[in-house]
């Protein structure tokens, strides 16, 4: 059974679209403000020219005074009031003036940023690993202590829960190119925390993508979906996750990973406690023991998981040497 979690997000005008599918549930969601997303800014030049615009159509209010002076001046027989005409001609000249050139500009703008291109995914980490926001994670309790529904915060070990599960149990795609999109795939994977054998910290995500902050190295869509197998690729194929753009440009962007023995620190939600790790839903095939650890049916723990408005957060501290 395939126990991996698919996320597909794209950016909107309004926030971000989700899309997920998993072995227990499917759906579509809608955020105002979902992170992190940025808007692209359009260039110095034309935030200049947008500006312009403001000013010229506020002085088309002075208009009909201009030309009621005229009209003042005209009744009175007195010439001076042709002056008017100067001021009256400047302004609307220079609105429209300026409206032309915003239009052309934003026109050639869009089409070079391949318009969609104008809405761009801002992933979590800089390019060197580094976290963008650092999270106050020391008031945080721990996690085989902290009840049900606590949020916490826990250092460990990736493990796999099963041997028949990959090497690289998350992976995070941010592609940019004439269709941005962000792809996620994140299979349920165990935490060794301070060296217990007793005890294991189940980390799940069902609701939202986590967010992955590692070192990123730079890979195009084609090679992302490339290195999946059938029944990923055919999950993120359903969730509208395109290897090209409109145009047919590749996309490409930045691609982080958790891999098995890399030391992380997860922050979510205590989702549940277990006595029997054999007896959770996870949709793997746990065996009776595995090797470093006691008989499964001794283990106990926690499983940590996004509920409610709060999201996974995954930080690789020290990558598996």
């Amino acid at each position: 059974m395939n126990a991996r979690s698919y996320f597909v997000r794209t950016p909107t005008e309004t926030g971000m679209e989700q899309r997920r599918r998993g072995p227990n549930f499917a759906g579509r969601d809608e955020y105002k403000a979902i992170g992190p997303a940025k808007r692209v800014e359009p260039p110095f030049f034309l935030r200049g020219v947008r500006h312009a615009l403001r000013a010229t159509s506020r002085l088309l209010y002075v208009t009909p005074a201009l030309v009621l002076v005229k009209l003042v001046f005209w009744a009175m027989g007195d010439a001076r009031g042709d002056l008017m005409i100067v001021p009256f001609v400047s302004v609307v000249l220079a609105f429209f003036v300026t409206l032309i050139v915003f239009v052309f500009g934003t026109a050639a703008w869009w089409m070079v940023s391949d318009g969609k291109g104008a809405l761009a995914l801002q992933p979590p980490f800089s390019s060197d690993g580094a976290p963008l926001e650092q999270d106050a994670a020391e008031a945080l309790p721990r996690a085989l202590d902290a009840p049900v529904g606590a949020r916490v915060s826990v250092t460990g070990t990736v493990t796999r829960l099963a041997p028949d599960q990959e090497e690289v149990l998350v992976r995070d795609f941010w592609g940019h190119g004439d269709e941005p999109w962000r792809g996620t795939v994140i299979a349920p994977f165990a935490l060794r925390v301070d060296g217990r054998e007793d005890a294991l910290v189940v980390v799940q995500c069902s609701q939202r993508s986590p967010l992955v902050v590692a070192r990123p190295r730079e890979v195009t869509a084609k090679e992302f979906l490339g290195a999946l197998d059938d029944a990923s690729r055919g999950a993120f194929q359903k969730l509208g996750g395109k290897p090209e753009g409109a145009r047919g440009r590749a996309a490409e962007g930045p691609l982080v990973e958790v891999r098995e023995g890399d030391t992380v620190e997860v922050m979510g939600i205590v989702a549940s406690r277990f006595d029997n790790l054999r007896a959770l839903d996870l949709g793997l095939a746990i065996p009776e023991a595995r090797s470093g650890y006691r008989e499964v049916s001794a283990v106990h723990g926690v499983v940590v998981s996004d509920l409610g408005e709060w999201t996974l957060r995954i930080a690789v501290t020290s990558p598996r040497s």
